[in-house]
């Protein structure tokens, strides 16, 4: 009898150490989801434990943000799992994060996945590392040092040529836009980034091309367990990755194989990879806190290079770690291939369903470079200084489809405040950038591409701190003006050569986007393309 009494009392002090626990987890987590409803702030509803952030792994995310604004306004709250998000599309508030107050916002936010290369990138590293790759890496993006890779990526553009010829003559000139452009893309990654280059048919069969594909491909198991699993859990799945394991390990092995040839080569060649090798700078640069130097630009005069180096004469020099080569050179690829081939599709797309435009962007072109060399400083200059209803194009064409649907920032500091919320410290700052590009407040009739908006007798009438396809701030893109670069060359050599028209029953009116990704991937389309 007593030993029965005694197994209740024990089971019955289990029972209650048991239910205690749950109990407190249950109170610890609503607690912890009732974070915005205590600051009188408008919140998602949250799901237990997983917060509010299950749905993109089902769905777009340019559609989601978009369905978010619409219900709760430009100024909300949501939870990625137990961490506090804050979704803001107020300019002021907007400049004050990513410029401002960027000391008190300057990490990004951290993958829960984590593989030694991946994580140590300019994209995922924290303030002090980032700070210390960043100010050693910017003197390799200066307008100098891009202008000098002109020539490969001519050369670029002429394998391209050779395959829209072909397409002309054995296809009746129907072009599977995406898929010709990606591999233009990455044949300008492989070439300008690592020397390296792909075969003719830039993809059909090429290692470089697959694995850089690859690069972008994830199951909805894996996105699905990436976006709603903490790390331990992650990494008791052997999750590494967001993508293909076998692509990253290519382009790691690939890049210490170029390494370790360069360190024996006499003629080193020009490009992104030896651009990082070289790059040193002063350690002074690395420890002050001015980050004003570290900010890419659009401009083309090189006004912060000479900052820098002033800062850089000294002997005692910081190189990035062959680690950090390749984990950049990587995150180079990954950044440099989907901003560029989303881009240059996209304006073609919106060219063949908007001939006036086309007709008007043609003209300017041949006016001033018809009769210039394509791998002339004139040339170069024009494309990139001037024919300010080209820049236009290029401009809405990444207002209407900015490459990345959602910019983030995680509070750095314990305490701060915006809009006079507190927020403590991990706490997660959305901005949709899709959502603000395509907002009537900012941008009136936003679902029309008009290059209008962009014209320089327009420019009073467009909102600071509304247009950030690349970002805002000194964490914004480092690669912009290789972007910018790439994209500006390609489009004026095409658009001079080619005639883009949309197929009848066959190129669809509005493209849809690709599910569960913060790039802006969109379905595959045709259009029919004739030599002019």
């Amino acid at each position: 009898m007593l030993e029965i009494l005694y197994g209740y009392v024990f089971w019955t002090i289990q029972l209650i150490i048991f239910g205690g626990i749950i109990a407190w987890i249950i109170n610890y987590v609503n607690n912890e989801q009732s974070y915005w409803n205590e600051h009188g702030v408008p919140s998602m509803r949250s799901i237990f434990l997983f917060g509010t952030d299950f749905e993109l792994g089902f769905d777009d995310w340019p559609s989601i943000t978009m369905r978010h604004v619409r219900r709760y306004g430009k100024f909300f709250g949501g939870y990625q799992l137990l961490t506090p998000i804050l979704t803001i599309m107020d300019p002021e508030l907007i400049k004050q994060v990513f410029i401002k107050d960027f000391h008190c916002y300057m990490d990004r936010i951290q993958p829960r996945t984590y593989h030694e290369l991946l994580n140590q990138n300019l994209l995922f590293s924290e303030a002090k590392k980032w700070k210390r790759m960043r100010s050693i890496a910017s003197p390799s993006f200066t307008t100098g040092k891009l202008r000098a890779m002109t020539k490969t990526m001519n050369n670029c553009i002429d394998r391209l040529f050779n395959n829209l010829d072909k397409i002309i003559d054995q296809s009746n000139g129907q072009l599977e836009t995406k898929k010709i452009v990606a591999g233009f893309t990455m044949d300008v990654i492989a070439s300008a980034g690592f020397s390296t280059q792909m075969n003719e048919n830039l993809g059909e069969d090429d290692l470089f091309f697959k694995s850089g594909i690859g690069l972008f491909r994830s199951t909805f198991i894996r996105m699905l367990a990436v976006l709603t699993l903490p790390r331990f859990l992650l990494n008791l799945l052997n999750i590494r990755f967001l993508f293909s394991p076998e692509s990253f390990e290519y382009f790691c092995n690939l890049t210490r194989e170029i390494i370790r040839q360069r360190k024996t080569m006499k003629q080193k060649p020009v490009d992104l990879l030896q651009l990082m090798l070289e790059a040193e700078v002063d350690e002074k640069v690395i420890d002050d806190n001015n980050f004003d130097n570290l900010e890419a630009t659009d401009d083309q005069s090189d006004e912060q290079a000479p900052e820098i180096e002033k800062k850089n004469q000294s002997s005692n020099k910081k190189k990035l770690t062959e680690s950090e080569i390749i984990a950049n050179s990587i995150f180079f690829l990954i950044a440099g291939f989907e901003t560029t081939s989303s881009t240059i599709s996209h304006c073609l797309f919106q060219l063949a369903w908007h001939p006036e435009i086309q007709q008007r962007v043609y003209e300017e072109l041949k006016e001033n470079l018809s009769d210039l060399d394509y791998n002339s400083k004139e040339y170069y200059d024009q494309v990139m200084l001037y024919l300010p209803y080209f820049q236009a194009v290029v401009k809405e064409t990444l207002r209407y489809y900015p490459p990345v649907t959602i910019l983030a920032r995680r509070v750095t500091v314990d305490e701060t405040k915006l809009n006079d919320i507190p927020l403590k410290r991990g706490t997660i700052i959305r901005i949709p950038t899709h959502a603000i590009h395509h907002c009537e407040d900012y941008y009136p009739d936003p679902e029309r591409f008009d290059p209008e908006r962009f014209m320089p007798e327009n420019k009073d009438k467009l909102v600071p701190y509304t247009y950030m396809p690349f970002g805002l701030g000194p964490r914004n893109c480092i690669g912009m003006r290789f972007a910018y670069q790439e994209v500006r060359l390609a489009l004026s050599r095409i658009i001079m050569t080619y005639r883009f028209e949309t197929i009848p029953g066959v190129t669809q009116k509005v493209l849809s986007f690709g599910p569960r990704t913060p790039l802006l991937s969109t379905s595959p389309f045709k259009l029919k393309i004739t030599k002019r």
